[in-house]
């Protein structure tokens, strides 16, 4: 079943994954927020695994020169 979730990446690196009815706010709210993606995914790990996906594709885009996406 694929459910909402949003992947917090903090600025060390750990990427945490919440389900929309989580109490992701807070976490969400702490100053050592890098960033934070919406997505659709089966599972946590999933979407933590996506969370990775997207960030190199922006990192990629950000070193050929390319403009940033609203949504990748």
């Amino acid at each position: 079943m694929t459910i909402r979730f949003i992947t917090i990446e903090q600025y060390g690196g750990e990427v945490t994954a919440y389900t929309e009815n989580q109490e992701w706010r807070t976490a969400l709210d702490d100053d050592d927020v890098a960033d934070w993606i919406w997505q659709f995914a089966d599972s946590p790990e999933q979407a933590v695994s996506q969370h990775y996906e997207k960030h190199d594709e922006w990192q990629a885009d950000m070193e050929a020169g390319l403009e940033e996406k609203d949504t990748y």
